[in-house]
């Protein structure tokens, strides 16, 4: 009967603990460093450990992306809330220019 008692107690622990490290949140994922953008009205927005895999607007559009964060940014064209179809990306720690043209600039980006 003890030793019925001691298993039953010790499964249940066992099962507590497994059950409390599957539940734990775990930490978000970030871009880490910062990303600047200049928007079509001239204004320079920045943002820093952006979090992956969450699709942001960029305010205005994008003439020129400066990405000095440690993921590549994909960019996305006005309209693509759901950043489904990319049409450009800018590596780790560089920076690209955009435009003048009709699509020319990325109004979404997301970091992966």
């Amino acid at each position: 009967m003890r030793r019925f008692v001691r298993a039953r107690r010790l499964a249940m622990a066992v099962g507590a603990s497994l059950l409390l490290t599957v539940s734990l949140p775990t930490s978000a994922q970030a871009a880490n460093g910062t990303f600047g953008y200049r928007s079509l009205d001239g204004n320079y927005y920045i943002g820093q450990n952006l979090h992956s895999g969450e699709c942001m607007p960029l305010v205005d559009g994008a003439t020129r992306i400066d990405n000095d964060t440690d993921e590549p940014a994909f960019l996305f064209h006005n309209g693509d809330f759901y950043c489904s179809a990319q049409f450009a990306d800018v590596p780790p720690h560089s920076s690209k220019i955009f435009g003048p043209g009709p699509d020319a600039y990325p109004y979404w980006v997301e970091f992966i």
